[in-house]
């Protein structure tokens, strides 16, 4: 009986162990080397800084599943990188034109703060008559579902400051190839806008006094005339010399003959 219980004793040892030195095994292989890789490549990825990287995907087991969802956190971190690098701001809306994902560029664009941006329309962006215009527009884009359209409008800021902007939007389509929303690039482009408006300015207007230069006179001069023929109407053109103008020129200098001048055209603007 001792001998037999000590062999049962020997052989229940022997197979604990077998079973304990398996478990080790089957620990080391298929859970702890994976989980120091894993380690490893998350370690690697950010000190090189590498969001193009991917970590290795192995099995279906709960180690693969948090592999998968850190390179889901990379793919969004890139995403992200490459938004805040636009210097143009970026931004995509559901179907009904509410903020889901935009850039940093467009909270300084627009003066909101991230947070007052999040899930806002985009319609409270724009100056009341154009935001109906555009979003029209929008929804013609989706319906003929064509790629990508530019529209040229103004953005209205926070402290109701308006900045003229270039848009370039295009519908995002779902799994299916449906409408699920748009995504655009808003570019700033008052500075240009405000310099064709003064080169505009300045080629039918006199720099100095701002009256309108002599090309524009003359063309201002042929409307009226061919408006008066038409309608059977009368015009009158007033020649006004301005007396002893070279006498103020050649006595107190050309800065105070352009300072007359500015004084003429300003009380001719007064009166008529």
């Amino acid at each position: 009986g001792r001998s037999g219980l000590k062999l049962f004793l020997g052989f229940l040892a022997a197979t604990g162990l077998v079973t304990l030195l398996a478990a080790s095994l089957v620990l080391e292989h298929g859970l702890l080397r994976r989980l120091a890789r894993l380690g490893r490549e998350i370690r690697s990825i950010g000190q090189r800084g590498a969001l193009t990287e991917r970590v290795t995907v192995e099995g279906r087991d709960e180690l693969s599943r948090l592999a998968t969802a850190v390179n889901e956190t990379l793919e969004a971190l890139r995403d992200r990188t490459i938004l805040e690098s636009i210097a143009d701001a970026y931004f995509e809306t559901d179907l009904h034109g509410r903020l889901r994902l935009f850039n940093t560029a467009l909270a300084r664009l627009s003066g909101f703060s991230a947070a007052e941006l999040e899930g806002r329309p985009f319609r409270h962006l724009l100056p009341p008559g154009e935001a109906r215009e555009i979003y029209a527009r929008l929804k013609v884009l989706a319906a003929m579902e064509r790629p990508s359209q530019t529209l040229e409008g103004v953005i209205r800021r926070r402290d109701g400051e308006r900045r003229h902007a270039e848009t370039t939007v295009s519908l995002v389509q779902d799994a299916q190839g449906r409408p699920a929303g748009f995504r655009g690039i808003v570019r700033d482009v008052t500075a240009r806008k405000q310099a064709e408006a003064q080169l505009a300015h300045m080629a039918r207007h006199d720099p100095l006094t701002g009256l309108l230069n002599r090309q524009a006179f003359q063309d201002r001069l042929d409307q009226e005339l061919d408006y008066a023929r038409r309608y059977g109407q009368q015009r009158a053109l007033l020649f006004v010399d301005l007396d002893r103008f070279k006498a103020v020129n050649d006595r107190f200098g050309h800065a105070a003959g352009d300072a007359v001048l500015r004084v003429v055209a300003e009380r001719l603007q007064a009166v008529l």
